[in-house]
């Protein structure tokens, strides 16, 4: 519904309105035109016929996201992959060489480029390497 503002009389103010003679039984309400006057339009298959779906139209549901990976240990990929960019090594060489950060990364792996991968950030990138089983998972 649209909003209807308005104001609350007091008793001693109704007598200076049409109120003072008017006699709820006597007086016969269009409802039709009162929608039409006040109601809000519904868009096409939000609540069936005239919007009057009893409230809120209803939600679709929402799609499951399948996920393979262990969020946690994505999360931990994240961060160790976010502490390589910032590091000073890495941004020198993106800056000499225009490549892109991955290109980076896997030139340093394959290099064994020490100043870019040390040992412990090597060791965390090993524990988000899926296993074999993880893997057969996937391919299925």
């Amino acid at each position: 519904m649209k909003q209807l503002h308005w104001t609350k009389l007091r008793g001693n103010q109704i007598e200076t309105t049409l109120f003072r003679t008017l006699k709820p039984n006597e007086v016969a309400i269009e409802y039709t035109e009162l929608e039409d006057l006040f109601g809000q339009a519904t868009k096409e298959g939000e609540g069936g016929e005239g919007g009057s779906s009893g409230g809120k139209p209803k939600k679709e549901a929402k799609v499951a996201k399948v996920s393979h990976v262990n969020p946690k240990l994505l999360q931990a990929i994240g961060i160790t992959l976010k502490q390589i960019m910032n590091s000073k090594d890495v941004k020198a060489v993106m800056a000499k060489s225009k490549k892109e950060f991955f290109q980076i990364v896997c030139d340093a792996i394959l290099s064994l480029d020490t100043n870019i991968l040390d040992v412990d950030r090597l060791n965390q990138l090993l524990q988000g390497v899926p296993e074999e089983t993880e893997v057969e998972a996937i391919n299925v």
